[in-house]
Parts: structure tokens; C-alpha cells; sequence
């Protein structure tokens, strides 16, 4: 007679580390996001052009936010000097306080985070030469008004790409 064969005790293995995907949104989905910060914030409206914006006029208003969570990401919003100033005109505040909210609401829509928790956020005012020397992932171009709105997102940008920001002066 074989003794009785006592249980194994349950196998011990490590559980792998589950990576998160983190989606890149649309241009749909930077424009629904972008939409309703506007709609609440000032009661406006933008409306979405699908051209880039070289082919219509120069930008000299532009903010840029670097992230390093949950990737690291280059967010650019551009915008006439006259946008700016009729945000401020209007006291709704300034394109950089804009880009600061919007950055907020894209992490909490798209990527579920409060950027409350996250790693803080770098942001200047910036210029197209500062941009990696690549297309963007991801962008659109509105209008508020009369005024010509582009937002760009680079995600992931590399080390290179994010010192090449950090190192450029405006």
C-alpha cells in the first residue's frame, strides 16, 4: 500500500509585473476634451478644422507641458497672441492657465490619473524649435471664435527629446 500522498503546497511563482497601456488619444479625443474644458470655463465653443495650422497662419502664443508620468510626453498648445489677449480681455484667464487645465482634464480622461499624484509637470512657454524633430503623435486644430487653436501631443518622447526641450530657452 502507497502512503497517502499529501497535498503540495501551492507553487510559489512571482507574478509578473502587468505593464498598463496607456492609449494615445485621438484628435477626436483631444477636441472632445479641449471642448468641454472650454464650454465650462468660458461658455465657448471650438470647433474642429482638419488642417494643420502651417498652412493657415503663424502661432506666436505657445505653452508647452512636459509629464514623465504615466509616460513621458511632450503637450503643446499654440495660439495667435490675440487669442491670448482676448482670453485675458475677456478674464477667463491666460493660454497658459488653459493649457495647465486641459493638461488636468486629458490626464483624467484619457489616462484615468490625477495629475495631483503624479510626477510634477514641467511647463514654459515654448517654439517650434524646441519641439522634437519628428511629427507629433497626435494633434488637432480648432477654432474659438475667430481664433486658431493647435494642440500637439508627443508621447513618448525619449531623454534626448525631453533635454533638447529642457535646454532651450525662449
Amino acid at each position: 500500500m502507497l502512503p497517502s500522498a499529501l497535498p503540495l503546497p501551492p507553487r510559489r511563482t512571482p507574478v509578473p509585473e502587468v505593464l498598463m497601456d496607456y492609449p494615445i488619444p485621438s484628435a477626436l479625443d483631444l477636441h472632445r476634451i479641449f471642448n468641454r474644458l472650454l464650454i465650462r470655463r468660458a461658455n465657448l465653443a471650438a470647433q474642429l478644422f482638419q488642417s494643420p495650422m502651417e498652412d493657415l497662419a503663424p502661432l506666436g502664443a505657445e505653452q508647452s507641458i512636459y509629464f514623465s508620468e504615466p509616460l513621458a510626453g511632450l503637450l503643446v498648445l499654440r495660439s495667435s497672441e490675440n487669442f491670448d489677449s482676448f482670453l485675458q480681455g475677456e478674464s477667463l484667464g491666460s493660454l497658459l492657465e488653459l493649457t495647465v487645465l486641459f493638461h488636468h482634464q486629458l490626464f483624467k480622461e484619457v489616462w484615468r490619473l490625477d495629475t495631483r499624484k503624479t510626477k510634477a509637470a514641467l511647463f514654459k512657454r515654448s517654439i517650434p524649435l524646441q519641439w522634437p524633430d519628428r511629427r507629433f503623435n497626435t494633434g488637432c486644430t480648432l477654432f474659438v471664435k475667430d481664433f486658431p487653436l493647435e494642440i500637439r501631443l508627443w508621447a513618448p518622447v525619449t531623454e534626448e527629446e525631453m533635454e533638447k526641450w529642457r535646454k532651450s530657452k525662449t
